[in-house]
């Protein structure tokens, strides 16, 4: 296969050969979508809820090293991830599972108790 890329940035392009061309840009690949590649199976796989919370000093409200991801396994298993967004104290708190219908009503103040053991002060939802 012989793929042309561009780069957005400087406008240069290159042409490479390839075996394989892999699209990781999820469900609505532009990749997939110029192969002409349909999607099969389920195209929607599940919902997540993001919340924003500005946590000052979170690496001395745990135990663990400090890391850009953190995930929240229970008995119910994986339910959740915080991800550093700005490198300082703005963390993306990602609710996974959630019903679509559910979307606006999750216990988001309940779910980063049960994350850290009390509560954090929302900084913004994500729509």
């Amino acid at each position: 296969m012989t793929v042309d890329l561009v780069d957005q940035v400087t406008g240069r392009s290159q042409q490479i050969q390839a075996k394989y061309l892999v699209g990781c840009d999820g469900s609505d690949s532009l990749v997939r979508s110029l192969l002409g590649i349909q999607v099969r199976g389920q195209r929607h796989l599940d919902w997540s809820l993001n919340v924003y919370l500005r946590i000052p000093n979170f690496k001395y409200l745990h135990r663990t090293e400090p890391a850009f991801r953190y995930v929240f396994v229970g008995p119910e298993g994986t339910w959740s991830f915080l991800t550093m967004v700005d490198g300082k104290d703005l963390y993306r708190l990602q609710l996974i599972g959630v019903d679509k219908s559910a979307l606006e009503t999750a216990d988001k103040h309940g779910a980063h108790r049960h994350g850290r053991g009390h509560y954090l002060r929302l900084h913004s939802k994500a729509p």
